[in-house]
């Protein structure tokens, strides 16, 4: 009875705070409590001491504290991207599973509000799936010398005004590039979330660019000598395989993905005559961007082990 009336007492004062704040705070409400009453039910019959999840930035901060209340001891999370600034706010986990050795990433997670603990290096496991042991079908590739490597169009383009500019400029380099070097064989992958830009058209209409949608983008990798992405993760990934990659930021405009990180300084290109230059010199003589690669991301054939390694660490520690 006492229960019931708590409950009406704050429903209430939920309202209360609704209209005079003129905002609807029983949605925020409701979430909050079927996240409870989820995963209480769950927690209440499985007893795990870990938890292994991808993409931090879709954990759970009262998921992470009904498991803790219940005996768990760790959550763990993978890397699948680059730690972009939109994605590093307020999560919640114990251990980062990083592609390299790089510190930078957990860094800008905790100056973001995130609560994690540390990394540990793995490589990445999109990179070992998609790359080493994919099998899904067999793609009958052409060789290339430049491959792009698209964005997520739904996420990376809507950040800012700025961002979004960018972009355009990006693209407008890679035409001019291909109109003062049509000997070289250039190919433009998309990301699987592309779903058409006319501005984008209007911009290659009279390019020799091959522009492709389907398909496993890190099969390409395997074709290319060299590659160049706007913001790509993959750009990180194909360094790990001792790829010639760079990325390409007009004018410093992508500060919500490279900031904190401390990249190498040539592997960041931000003006046009440095990227018409660089990919020249690269693509003549093959000579490799100098970057400490396991900082960045280990090599991932075997990352589904050095996970598995880490993970019987810890319960041997428990």
């Amino acid at each position: 009875e006492n229960n019931f009336f708590n409950l009406i007492f704050f429903f209430f004062k939920i309202l209360k705070l609704s209209m005079k704040a003129k905002e609807n705070y029983f949605d925020i409400y409701f979430i909050i409590l079927l996240s409870l009453i989820k995963n209480e039910s769950f927690f209440y019959q499985v007893y795990p001491k870990i938890i292994l999840q991808d993409r931090f930035y879709i954990n759970c901060s009262i998921k992470n504290f009904v498991f803790k209340k219940n005996g768990g001891k760790k959550t763990i999370c993978c890397q699948y991207h680059i730690a972009e600034s939109g994605i590093c706010f307020y999560a919640d986990f114990d251990i980062l599973f990083s592609f390299g050795e790089e510190q930078n990433s957990i860094k800008k997670l905790k100056t973001f509000g995130s609560n994690v603990e540390k990394s540990i290096p793995v490589g990445s496991l999109q990179m070992e799936s998609e790359y080493y042991n994919f099998k899904e079908y067999k793609q009958n590739l052409e060789d290339t010398d430049l491959l792009i490597i698209g964005i997520n169009p739904s996420h990376a383009m809507q950040i800012s005004k700025k961002v979004f500019d960018s972009y355009y400029i990006f693209l407008n380099w890679i035409v001019k590039f291909e109109s003062l070097n049509p000997h070289i064989r250039i190919t433009y992958k998309h990301h699987t979330n592309y779903k058409g830009d006319k501005i984008e058209n209007e911009i290659f209409k009279n390019s020799k660019i091959k522009i492709l949608k389907a398909g496993n983008t890190y099969q390409y990798l395997k074709k290319c000598k060299f590659v160049i992405s706007n913001c790509s993760s993959m750009i990180l990934e194909a360094l790990s395989i001792e790829k010639n990659c760079f990325y390409v930021d007009p004018n410093n405009s992508l500060s919500t993905y490279f900031s904190y990180h401390e990249f190498d300084k040539n592997l960041v290109l931000d003006n046009y005559n440095d990227f018409n230059q660089k990919m020249l010199s690269s693509m003549k003589n093959g000579s490799q961007n100098k970057v400490n690669q396991d900082r960045i991301c280990l090599n991932s054939k075997n990352v589904s082990e050095n996970i598995y390694k880490n993970i019987k660490d810890l319960l041997e520690k428990f």
